[in-house]
């Protein structure tokens, strides 16, 4: 039984070597699939840099490697059907396991400050929908993204710091806020929030998440925090403005945002839910990869 990150360099050379005849097949459980990064969208790979691949070339490539794997793990119950549709492969090669609160691996410290929001990351963020929702109404708002394109991107308001912040002031900053804002794009096939959703949680801070993706297997709307669907500018102003101007409500959306990671989201949880389905798969197929 072999466990292999979607992130990192083995993805793409052992799926591929494991769906040639000659080798011994093995079961392999691929958890964090990242298809998209590793092939992106026509652009050139480091293993072949005089060749451009074609979205077309790009799709074939990722659905005969993914073939080659026994078991996908993604982080919400979306992104098993756009995974499955998008590469024409059945469902039952994906499945849906919990992401977790990164920040759950340390204990979480009491710095409170309370007079901004915090949003933060780089990938597919969507930075412009909230300036719009937060423009002219004062709030103050911290965002942090350490890719300097990304920061370019964010327009300036007297109401808003950019910054690049990684950890651990990233946590902080989340630890400080009031609350936090992770607004996102509808673009591919997977989140790029998941970690986040569940971060200030952790931090006893309610999110707002712009998402269509996966927020909802995270978010219980209401109650841990609030789901706004993507692009949606007068909504997320609706709800970061009620909020903002509720602090007993934040407090109350904090205290069960952190009871609900507690539950269901801790970093050992998840090592615990991926090491089970592991043994689970190895059980269900054999040690030599035949079902």
């Amino acid at each position: 039984m072999i466990i292999v990150t979607g992130a990192g360099g083995f993805f793409l050379p052992l799926g591929f070597l494991n769906r040639l005849s000659f080798f011994r097949k093995r079961t392999i459980l691929l958890w964090d699939l990242f298809v998209e990064y590793r092939l992106g969208r026509e652009k050139q790979l480091w293993f072949f840099p005089f060749v451009k691949f074609k979205t077309k070339w790009k799709e074939a490539i990722g659905r005969y490697v993914m073939q080659g794997y026994s078991l996908h793990v993604l982080w919400s119950r979306r992104q098993v059907i756009t995974h499955a549709e998008y590469y024409h492969l059945s469902e039952s090669l994906f499945i849906f396991l919990p992401f977790k609160a990164n920040h759950s691996k340390n204990d979480s410290s009491d710095i409170r400050i309370d007079n901004f929001i915090f949003a933060g990351g780089n990938s597919k963020r969507d930075y412009k929908t909230l300036i719009e929702a937060v423009r002219d109404t004062e709030i103050p708002i911290i965002i942090s993204a350490t890719a300097p394109e990304v920061r370019r991107q964010i327009d300036s308001l007297p109401c808003v710091i950019t910054l690049a912040a990684s950890e651990p002031a990233f946590g902080q900053l989340q630890m400080a806020s009031r609350f936090v804002v992770l607004p996102l794009d509808d673009s591919e096939l997977r989140g790029a929030g998941e970690a986040n959703f569940c971060n200030p949680g952790w931090h006893s801070k309610p999110v707002i998440a712009v998402d269509n993706i996966s927020a909802k297997d995270y978010i219980v709307e209401g109650v841990t925090g609030f789901i706004v669907p993507c692009g949606d500018v007068e909504l997320l102003r609706k709800r970061i403005v009620q909020l903002w101007n509720d602090p007993e409500l934040c407090r109350q959306m904090g205290e069960n945002a952190r009871k609900h990671v507690e539950k269901y989201f801790t970093h050992t949880l998840f090592i615990q839910r991926l090491l089970r389905l592991a043994v689970v798969l190895g059980q269900n197929q054999g040690i030599d990869g035949q079902s």
